[in-house]
């Protein structure tokens, strides 16, 4: 569990987020096209998307895209199922909107307060679900690593990044961090 704190990440130059928004899986559900809708029904068919009490995933959505367009250093976590009765576990992590399951507060509130510290998480938004009664790993870095910075987020410089981390890609093949999503 020996993770660099917020001041140190901070005076290495690593830009944490300023920001952590918790909004919710399914935000973008709504909108999806009927072809999207049946292609992944068992993410589009479930009660909150169904229901949308109140537009409350449009809501958290237009939130979502106020904060991208601020220009400050962000991180988007989107819990699955929030549910006071389900185990504490392991976070996983994905993109793309599609998530489906469950968190418990404690593990959704774990993850929250950790990618404050979590340059990796900056730019980023991302579903978590928790595999239930599987630890917890020691650092969340590596995965967030690899998930996507969203599209505009970052330096204005992103075609030089790009090309730096094409060099990159080869020392990370030496890693023997297992990065499978699941932190």
């Amino acid at each position: 569990m020996k993770k660099q704190p917020p001041a140190a990440a901070a005076a290495a130059g690593e830009d944490l987020p300023k920001v952590v928004l918790c909004s919710s899986a399914g935000v973008t559900r709504p909108a999806w096209p009927a072809d999207k809708q049946k292609r992944l029904k068992g993410a589009a068919d479930i009660p909150i998307v169904r229901l949308n009490p109140f537009n409350i995933l449009d809501t958290k959505r237009k939130g979502e895209e106020a904060l991208r367009s601020t220009g400050v250093p962000y991180a988007i976590v989107r819990p699955t199922g929030l549910n006071d009765d389900w185990p504490e576990g392991r976070p996983i992590f994905s993109q793309g909107d599609i998530a489906v399951g469950r968190i418990s507060r404690k593990d959704a509130a774990y993850v929250l307060t950790r990618v404050l510290g979590e340059p990796h998480a900056t730019g980023k938004t991302f579903e978590v679900m928790a595999l239930n009664s599987y630890p917890k790993a020691a650092s969340m870095s590596s995965t967030l690593e690899n998930l996507v910075q969203d599209e505009g987020a970052g330096d204005d410089d992103d075609d030089d990044d790009d090309d730096d981390d094409d060099d990159d890609d080869d020392d990370d093949d030496d890693d023997d961090d297992d990065d499978d999503g699941i932190c």
